[in-house]
């Protein structure tokens, strides 16, 4: 009887195809550049389609000749498929995968990698080299495997402390027996105690090192036996004994060893079976590691090299286990301790590896130079290679890479002690007081008006932080922290002065602009930054006025690209901090190498726009301290830029005070450092005079919408002539400029307003009154300068007797 199974077989092939290609996703195996389940579907189908197209062409042809053109078209298709897939497959390009794990030696030998890493990491895995000149140990393990000829088993105990390098001695060992032996010792270094958590899977993978490296072949059945024998012979139990068919165990045992022994006798070979760090598997493991050496595979011309830590296992032993620590002397017949490693050694070692880091990070050799202190410090309590390794994966990359902003040496020093300390760390993070000792008014006001009381408190704090395990970080702290570096030093006994009177910034100028520019961590602005991953608006700052002299920088730049650059800068913080922006900004000024002359004009056409908020009594403002920022600028010019930058503000009335101010910054008796320049000065103190005379001469309104600039009245003030003259410009549209030029300010108990009481010598208050009659404000401003007008125009000019607001209010009308 004929069956027709063709088409069921045909159908099935189609819908395999269809689930296939959507349940599976192959449209994206199709294009894995690694054969995968999608090549094994292509071949079944494909070969699948030529059975069938046999078997059709055998019983069916010629009828349903429609079965043939689809079983043609499936075959074309598959074999198509197939030469994409090998073709996609074979002609794949790997990529050459470049590690940035490199070996230590390899850091200390300077070999990095040639590769576009920008990162390193330091290899932790146990090497074949010895970095520490312990050849004398390597050779003394190496020499009594060698000339052990006994016929029994022979135990050796390699003792350290974890780190010391036990394994790394033990991978130089190997190394020796690897190139001078002669095929007598077998080697076995692949038992890994730790891994195993049962004693029967840890028995096999003794038994079954030992077999993997000897040509004898036990089956699967006689391996698992002789565990089951072991196990029931130590433990009374075994899972033979519910069936009651095994032989006599110990017989059993016995011939299973003997035939091991005569092995190694008769090939004239010896076992070194390396046991590495037995303290780390579990307690009842570690017992059954030991009567296993000691009794259970002592087979005969077998060496045991155990290593592990003495003090560790001592504890284990005392703690968890129902044995003597000596049972282990019973065991052990040579007991090799790894001693001490230099300090110097890691120094050397340490501080070779941080510099070749370095270099490659692209730290200077300057840069380098001021972390020599630190890496001796740290050195100092590094104990081995491996902690080495791990500080520098840790604290190294970290710090130098992935942090750019922050102070290296400070973040280096927070960072290790964080990881050796992290109970310090707190206590310095929530004691701050103490060890900010620059710009501590941002964040903190006690103590301010007590700096004695401050500076008690500050010296038993120390005394009661640096007891007992925090006194070793002292010297490292002492880098970072003034405040503990004066503890630290304090010979005399007294209380040193943690703290300088009254002061916000340092007295030295060029020693307070490199801290900010380095971001140490004793500056209030910057301390929070070192605990937390957060950033803050100092930062910001920092970042944005950089990004600003890179853009300065870069090649030349027109004038209206440098103002909207300036701009976006200024603007970053529109409030009192904007300040701190300007401040950060005059830090950097060394820093712009072009663009210089069009970098001043930027700032100088945005001072009236800055900020003139008054922070604390005294101080300067945001426009203060651009006026500032503009003179430094000034004297970086050549003579030419200087003169152009005269004639660009030539006759430029609406900035006359600003000018003024300019002349006062300038002036060399004026300034903190001795960068002045008397030229310069006298200059453009002329171009001032100058325009004054225009002024009076060209009788120039000051008061006018485009020459109105706030207190330019002042730049008249001690001529009474030129008063009158200026007083024939007050009229009605112009008395709230007039009012806003005569407003004084101060900062105490809020901000008080008060009008100037020399303000007859202008005008009187009669005829000031009887030009605001029916001339009411037209805006907030005007609103502003009317009511301190109202308020304050019969007051004296006690500090006290002003009109006081909580928020600082600006009421220039020129802007």
């Amino acid at each position: 009887i004929h069956i027709n199974i063709g088409m069921p077989i045909f159908i099935c092939i189609v819908l395999f195809s269809i689930i296939s290609f959507f349940e599976l996703h192959l449209k994206d195996l199709l294009y894995l550049k690694v054969v995968n389940y999608f090549d094994c579907g292509i071949v079944i189908v494909f070969f699948s389609t030529i059975m069938y197209l046999i078997y059709y062409l055998n019983f069916e042809f010629p009828a349903n000749i429609y079965k043939l053109y689809i079983l043609i078209v499936l075959i074309i298709i598959n074999f198509g498929l197939l030469l994409f897939r090998n073709f996609h497959i074979t002609h794949n390009k790997i990529e050459k995968y470049n590690t940035n794990i490199i070996d230590l030696k390899d850091a200390y030998d300077n070999k990095f990698p040639n590769n576009e890493s920008n990162l390193y990491f330091i290899d932790e895995s146990p090497v074949e080299y010895d970095m520490l000149n312990r050849n004398s140990i390597i050779n003394e393990i190496y020499t009594n495997i060698k000339e052990c000829k006994t016929e029994k088993q022979y135990v050796i105990g390699l003792t350290g402390e974890w780190g010391s390098g036990k394994t790394t001695i033990l991978n130089n060992v190997k190394k020796l027996i690897k190139d001078y032996n002669d095929g007598e010792l077998i080697v076995i270094d692949s038992f890994d105690p730790w891994v195993y958590e049962n004693k029967t899977a840890m028995f096999k993978a003794m038994f079954d090192a030992i077999l993997s490296k000897i040509d004898l072949k036990f089956s699967i059945i006689q391996t698992n036996k002789y565990i089951d024998y072991l196990t029931d012979t130590i433990f009374g139990y075994s899972k033979l004994e519910k069936f009651k068919f095994y032989k006599d165990k110990e017989q059993e045992i016995n011939r299973i060893r003997n035939i091991i022994n005569d092995y190694l006798v008769s090939n004239n070979k010896r076992i070194v079976f390396v046991i590495d760090n037995i303290e780390r598997a579990t307690k009842e493991n570690i017992l059954l590691i030991l009567k296993s050496v000691f009794s259970i595979f002592n087979f005969n011309r077998i060496i045991y090299i155990v290593s592990f830590d003495k003090s560790r296992m001592k504890k284990i032993f005392e703690n968890s286990l129902d044995t003597d620590f000596e049972y282990i002397d019973k065991i052990i017949q040579n007991e090799i301790n790894i001693p001490q490693i230099s300090n110097d050694q890691l120094y050397d070692i340490n501080y070779k590896v941080i510099s070749n880091i370095l270099s490659i990070y692209g730290i200077s050799d300057e840069d380098k130079e001021s972390l020599n202190e630190i890496i001796m410090e740290y050195s100092k309590s590094i104990k081995n290679l491996r902690e080495l390794k791990r500080n520098i994966n840790s604290i190294i990359n970290s710090n130098f890479m992935n942090n750019n902003y922050l102070n290296k040496i400070d973040t280096f020093i927070i960072k290790y002690i964080s990881l050796k300390n992290p109970e310090l760390i707190k206590q310095i993070y929530n004691n701050r007081t103490y060890f900010i000792s620059q710009d501590y008014a941002i964040y903190q006001q006690d103590y301010f008006f007590d700096n004695n009381q401050y500076n008690i408190n500050a010296d038993k704090f120390f005394k009661d932080l640096f007891k007992d395990e925090n006194k070793k970080f002292i010297d490292l702290l002492s880098i970072s922290f003034p405040n503990v570096k004066k503890y630290r030093d304090n010979y005399n006994g007294q209380t040193p002065n943690y703290r300088n009177s009254g002061s916000f910034i340092s007295n030295n100028k060029a020693e307070y602009y490199k801290t900010n520019k380095e971001k140490r961590i004793y500056d209030g602005k910057f301390f929070d930054l070192y605990f937390t991953t957060i950033s803050n608006k100092f930062l910001i700052i920092d970042m944005a006025v950089n990004k600003f002299i890179a853009y300065i920088n870069e090649s030349q730049k027109t004038q209206n690209g440098i103002n909207l650059e300036y701009i976006k800068l200024l603007n970053l913080y529109n409030n009192s901090t904007q300040k701190y922006t300007l401040e950060t900004l005059e830090y950097y000024l060394d820093n712009i190498h072009d663009n210089k002359l069009e970098t001043t004009i930027a700032i100088y056409n945005n001072i009236r726009y800055c900020d003139d908020t008054l922070i604390f009594f005294g101080g300067l403002t945001a426009r203060g301290r651009a006026e500032v920022l503009v003179t430094d600028m000034l004297l970086k010019l050549n003579e030419e830029e200087f003169n152009r930058f005269l004639l660009y503000i030539n006759n430029d009335y609406k900035n006359l005070y600003i000018i003024r101010s300019l002349t006062y910054w300038i002036n060399p008796k004026n300034r903190h450092s001795n960068d002045g320049n008397e030229d310069y000065y006298n200059k453009l103190n002329n171009e001032y005079e100058k325009i004054k005379s225009l002024i009076i001469k060209k009788h120039i309104n000051i008061y006018s919408e485009e020459n109105y600039g706030i207190h330019n009245i002042y730049c008249f003030w001690d001529s009474d002539e030129h008063l009158k003259t200026i007083s024939k410009m007050i009229k009605k549209d112009t008395i709230y400029k007039f009012l806003a030029d005569m407003i004084s300010k101060s900062v105490g108990n809020g901000y008080g307003y008060n009008i100037n009481n020399d303000i007859n010598k202008v005008i009187e208050i009669e005829k000031i009154e009887k030009l605001l009659k029916n001339n009411n404000p037209s805006n907030e401003k005007e609103k502003f300068i009317l009511e301190i007008f109202e308020k304050t125009k019969n007051t004296s000019s006690d500090l006290f007797d002003v009109f006081r607001t909580d928020e600082y209010y600006n009421y220039d009308l020129s802007i």
